[in-house]
């Protein structure tokens, strides 16, 4: 069925003028089960509060959210049945970190929801399995000795193991060095794939949003401003500039060969090996 945001409204209740229309006004928008979406906008453009809304961490104070079966308003309730379908990784989730050992993390959720010992065995494998963490080599260590990003895989199997239908992922890959983000994007879309999640991504970096959205939004002022494949969005570098966003590195590459007179094709994101193969093709004709 997917996920349905109806006109939904919240503004901050702040004193002071300048920071008053912070918050997200009359968004509409409907999502499709299974798709990964992508979230972009500047500081303050209303991203994380939008994204508060899905698991009702914050109730819309005008309009609804609808996600299956389940209606967010102002008066809902049952957050508990909403906030167990809509798993939710912010930013630096291995902050949050706080028990013994890897495995009484993960199983602090579904034991929390009232899972038996051997249903809580079975989610924190899976999940750990998801994330490439062995279970017997890392069950019993203390988080806390763990990399960062051995950390960050751990902080994202506790939302996992909770068995969520839909997965919010607030900058995932912010502070990891370049192999530990590729392998954790590798890592996040194949879960997406297995366990059949709808997923929205929220980043700055404009080649992992390219890479891993199907669909994307770009916010402004607490509003949708733009929407289309990434090929859309990322294809109107003025009006992203404009926004005060970046576009994708390749964008970038394309944009400096045309300026040199080197480039005459269609300026739009691409992966880093075709921009590799445009640029190869580049050199053999200069040589020819």
């Amino acid at each position: 069925m997917g996920i349905i945001l109806d006109k939904i409204s919240y503004k901050y209740d702040i004193e002071d003028k300048e920071l008053s229309s912070f918050g997200i006004f009359d968004i509409s928008l409907q999502v499709e089960s299974g798709k990964a979406i992508g979230i972009i906008g500047h500081t303050g453009s209303g991203k994380s509060t939008l994204m508060q809304h899905l698991n009702a961490l914050l109730l819309p104070q005008k309009g609804q959210i609808k996600i299956d079966d389940y209606i967010i308003n102002n008066k809902s309730k049952n957050l508990k049945d909403i906030r167990k379908k809509v798993g939710m990784v912010f930013q630096y989730p291995e902050d949050q970190l706080f028990e013994e050992t890897v495995f009484k993390d993960i199983a602090f959720g579904p034991k929390n929801i009232g899972l038996k010992e051997q249903e809580i065995e079975a989610a924190v494998k899976r999940a750990m399995a998801d994330l490439e963490l062995d279970y017997e080599e890392y069950k019993d260590r203390s988080p806390y000795e763990l990399s960062g990003g051995q950390k960050r895989k751990v902080a994202i199997a506790t939302v996992i193991a909770m068995d969520p239908d839909v997965l919010v992922l607030d900058e995932p890959t912010a502070g990891l060095d370049p192999k530990s983000k590729k392998d954790l994007l590798a890592l996040l879309f194949k879960i997406k794939e297995t366990r059949k999640l709808t997923v929205f991504f929220v980043s700055h970096n404009m080649d992992d949003i390219y890479l891993f959205s199907e669909y994307i939004y770009v916010m402004s002022q607490g509003k949708i401003v733009m929407e289309g494949s990434g090929l859309e969005v990322f294809s109107k570098t003025t009006e992203l500039r404009e926004l005060g966003l970046g576009v994708p590195f390749s964008v970038e590459v394309l944009e400096d060969l045309k300026k040199q007179g080197l480039y005459r094709g269609e300026i739009k994101a691409i992966d880093l090996k075709e921009l590799a193969e445009v640029i190869f093709n580049l050199l053999g004709d200069k040589n020819d």
